[in-house]
């Protein structure tokens, strides 16, 4: 005989459902804060890219905090600093993304410890904590990657 308890459920459709944070930096891109589980916007602005990870609520979720080492369920998509290309996403892919903060690029691990299960985070990683000078899936040398990452649960 088993016993379990279903604590939530996800699927491709799922987004962060956190309360709202004022993004007032403008030298920092603007994630878009709807929750209909379309990917959400992500505006880049003009100018030099941070060069240490900016990691930033969008939408606060009330849940526990990530320690890295966590395993994490999320929808993510990513786009390039330099002209906004996006090179990855769950939306796209139609698969929530699950992964180990011990297993993904320092700027993650770093953008992700401490924030909130529920959340919308945006992150920002620099060359040195992302893929560095190596060219990875549409991602060339030395680029800055900006995230949105919606932390659906922990594993």
């Amino acid at each position: 005989m088993f016993v379990v308890d279903i604590v939530g459920s996800y699927n491709t459709k799922s987004s962060a459902q956190g309360k709202e944070v004022e993004q007032t930096d403008k030298a920092l891109p603007v994630v878009g804060v709807k929750t209909d589980g379309e990917p959400p916007t992500i505006e880049v602005p003009k100018g030099k890219a941070p060069t240490k990870v900016v990691s930033n609520y969008i939408l606060e979720g009330g849940g526990p905090e990530l320690k890295k080492t966590d395993a994490v369920m999320v929808q993510c998509n990513g786009v390039l600093w330099d002209g906004g290309k996006e090179f990855d996403s769950s939306y796209a892919s139609k698969q929530l993304a699950q992964f180990s903060l011990q297993q993904v690029v320092p700027g993650w691990t770093e953008g992700l410890e401490g924030k909130k299960t529920g959340s919308r985070v945006l992150i920002v990683v620099p060359p040195d904590k992302g893929y560095g000078k190596e060219k990875k899936d549409g991602i060339p040398p030395n680029s800055t990657l900006v995230f949105s990452v919606d932390i659906l649960a922990i594993l």
